[in-house]
């Protein structure tokens, strides 16, 4: 239409009518569509030539779509002209079939390159400036993520490899790649014991305290209760003892129901892969999955390996295991940044595929993997204390302190004054029980306890809530 002239709204909405291509345009005659072209008022907003101009272009594309469909139908492969009648090249893939007539031929005319680019209008209208575009200035991305996996071309990963993007690897080259590089797992950090997990919590928190009153309250009832040990003495001790033990146990029984717990989750995640070898489909292990295996991925599936995209369809990865983005993450088979931590066509272990399905090429597997790498990092860090763990230590020094000065000073006491004034009155092996009770009575026996099976309620509350909680001290932290 002419730059000056607009269409009608009743005209624009014949034009843009869902109808089968099959179907006959030259039952409507020039006058109908005239008519149609002709506003309200009855007065026409087009010429009548240019009305026919447009006719005869409606014509010829009705004749092109005829075509088309016998042609399907002959050799069940579609092809386009060259060029629509709005001048757009329309590739093979963007044509309806016989059953899809309902879907419009404008919608049917949209390119796919355009679905796998519509990134960076995301990218812009929220933005960002992914560093391969962003010229001279870019941010240079860290040592680690400098690799070029992402970058480089299928057919050029393909050959660094020595695999072939649609058969795979041969069986044998796979099994060869398996015995050098190890199973496609991360290697568990060091278990401890049980005996000796049991063992380090009769030593933490309250512990030494504990059992520092409960040696000296033995050793008040003997020896240095002899001849006449007070039974009370020994009660104590005994009492002490078994608030250490019952303190040790919670803790410990509560670890070793975690750990119970996540080694069933660990059971549960998906131990098998799809993948192409030979150029046959095959379904393993993902402990066999080795570099230069061709693997699927589908929605709700979790990814096995470091994969690089070749093929995706309307593809989404959750990425927040290993940088925090919240939302997931749509694919395309170009990269879209240097680093390789940020771009599209990557596919990371441990990730979770959200939603459609693509193909790619295992460039790292087992500890090699980026989440490999990280978990490595992570068990060579000594363990840190938690807060509360700080806390306990604090206070533990405290009433240490405060005990063991309130009984030097009753003993500096009767030695340097009382024993003087009052040599009768208390010998030394009574005076050394009185400040032995004295340090005893500031220890607080039942308050390990209640921390630990206060712990313990919030930790059964939180699982009624779906949280895990795999150590008591970190319920403060929560």
């Amino acid at each position: 239409f002419p730059s000056t002239q607009q269409p009608s709204a009743r005209l624009k909405t014949f034009l843009s009518m869902d109808r089968n291509p099959a179907e006959p345009l030259m039952a409507s005659s020039g006058s109908d569509l005239a008519s149609t072209a002709c506003s309200v008022g009855g007065k026409p907003e087009l010429a009548e030539d240019e009305v026919a101009c447009r006719i005869a272009e409606l014509r010829e594309e009705e004749a092109r779509w005829a075509a088309l469909e016998e042609a399907r139908k002959d050799t069940s492969v579609a092809t386009l002209p060259a060029e629509t009648s709005l001048g757009e090249v329309t590739p093979a893939s963007s044509i309806a079939t016989a059953s899809d007539h309902h879907i419009s031929r404008l919608e049917n005319r949209v390119p796919p390159v355009f679905e796998d680019r519509s990134w960076k209008i995301d990218d812009a209208l929220q933005g960002r400036r992914p560093t391969s575009f962003t010229g001279i200035a870019a941010e240079v991305p860290p040592a680690e993520a400098l690799r070029d996996e992402h970058i480089l071309s299928v057919s050029a990963l393909a050959n660094k490899l020595q695999t072939h993007p649609i058969e795979g690897l041969h069986v044998a080259a796979a099994q060869e790649r398996r015995a050098q590089d190890g199973p496609n797992v991360l290697t568990p950090p060091p278990r401890t014991p049980l005996v000796v997990k049991f063992l380090k919590q009769l030593v933490t928190g309250f512990a030494p305290i504990l059992w520092a009153a409960a040696i000296l309250c033995f050793l008040a009832w003997r020896p240095l209760g002899d001849p006449n040990p007070d039974p009370l003495n020994l009660t104590l001790s005994m009492v002490l003892v078994a608030v250490i033990v019952l303190q040790a146990f919670f803790n410990f029984y509560q670890e070793y129901k975690s750990d119970c717990v996540m080694d069933v989750l660990n059971r549960m995640l998906p131990a098998r892969a799809m993948t192409i070898r030979g150029g046959v489909p095959l379904q393993i292990p993902v402990s066999e999955l080795v570099a230069g295996d061709i693997i699927s991925l589908g929605g709700g599936e979790k990814v096995p390996a470091d994969i690089r995209l070749i093929n995706v369809k309307d593809m989404k990865v959750d990425k927040s295991t290993l940088n925090g983005e919240s939302e997931p993450v749509r694919c395309t088979v170009d990269h879209s940044d240097r680093n390789i931590l940020q771009t599209r066509n990557m596919a990371f272990f441990g990730c979770n595929v959200t939603e459609g399905t693509g193909t790619g090429i295992v460039i790292a597997t087992g500890d090699r993997t980026i989440f490999g790498e990280i978990a490595t990092l992570a068990a060579t860090q000594k363990p840190e204390q938690s807060t509360l763990h700080r806390e306990i230590q604090r206070f533990v020094w405290v009433i240490v302190t405060l005990a063991l000065g309130t009984g030097l000073v009753a003993f500096a006491g009767w030695f340097f004054w009382l024993r003087q004034w009052r040599p009768d009155f208390l010998n030394f092996q009574t005076q050394v029980v009185n400040c032995i009770s004295l340090i005893v009575a500031f220890v607080p026996e039942g308050m390990p306890v209640c921390v630990t099976v206060t712990l313990a309620l919030i930790a059964k509350d939180m699982s009624k809530n779906q949280v895990l909680v795999k150590n008591l001290a970190t319920v403060e932290t929560l």
